[in-house]
């Protein structure tokens, strides 16, 4: 009975060897590395303050609203219109 379990452990080797895409599943199936500490923030954290602000500066958190953008086109469309038509008028007039 041991030569069977012999011969069976055997073939199993001879397959496991035959089989180059087993290491690679069985390196696939580990845990993965945990990713290292980043020193990058940190770096540039320092330079910023050596720098006094001139590089590396924080990013703005904000977008701008397009409702205040957009008002803001209004209020000056309107401007160029007023401009516009107080320009005009006495000229249109003085030509009658």
């Amino acid at each position: 009975m041991s030569t069977s379990a012999d011969d069976t452990e055997h073939s199993r080797r001879e397959s496991d060897e035959s089989e180059p895409s087993l290491p690679l599943l069985a390196s696939a199936l580990r845990t993965p590395p945990q990713p290292q500490a980043s020193l990058l923030p940190k770096i540039q954290e320092r330079i910023y303050q050596r720098t006094r602000g001139r590089y590396f500066r924080p990013k703005k958190t904000g977008v701008r609203d397009p409702i205040t953008l957009a008002l803001l086109v209004a209020l000056v469309l309107a401007v160029i219109a007023t401009a516009t038509f107080m320009v005009f008028v006495p000229l249109f007039e003085s030509m009658k």
